[in-house]
């Protein structure tokens, strides 16, 4: 039996300029930003960035331990898409790669997906859902 290959965009992740870019496109620039290594399925306010070992890490917002079902009550520690991307401008590498992470101490995830959920904007990785599911 041979084992399906996941789409290349779940692992090919975006630069600094492609995120800028993306955020770009929403209407709305104070939409709070959360990120999801679960598909989506749970996020967490987005906090700092910070380089690390040839790419940048956006991880979750200090001091929030708990994860948030999406749909749950608004968070007042989500960064909005405006602060975020003022942030991501003064970045010395546009063209590095930005992964997100719940845990600081992880090498990251790749951004496989920009998009609106609900009322705010979310940074989805698809990379392990992929991997669970073609048994990698």
């Amino acid at each position: 039996m041979s084992a399906k290959k996941s789409p290349t965009w779940v692992y090919q992740g975006k630069s600094v300029l492609q995120l800028i870019e993306e955020f770009g496109t929403f209407e709305n620039q104070n939409q709070e930003v959360f990120i999801s290594v679960d598909y989506g399925d749970s996020r967490k306010p987005a906090g700092s960035v910070r380089k690390r070992n040839g790419y940048y890490l956006l991880s979750q917002h200090e001091g929030d331990e708990q994860t948030k079902p999406v749909g749950s009550e608004r968070s007042t520690h989500a960064k909005s898409i405006g602060q975020l991307v003022n942030e991501l401008q003064l970045l010395e590498r546009q063209d590095l790669e930005v992964r997100i992470s719940i845990r600081g101490d992880d090498g990251g995830k790749p951004i496989s997906l920009v998009g609106k959920k609900n009322s705010c904007c979310m940074l989805m990785s698809c990379s392990d859902f992929y991997d669970q599911k073609s048994g990698g």
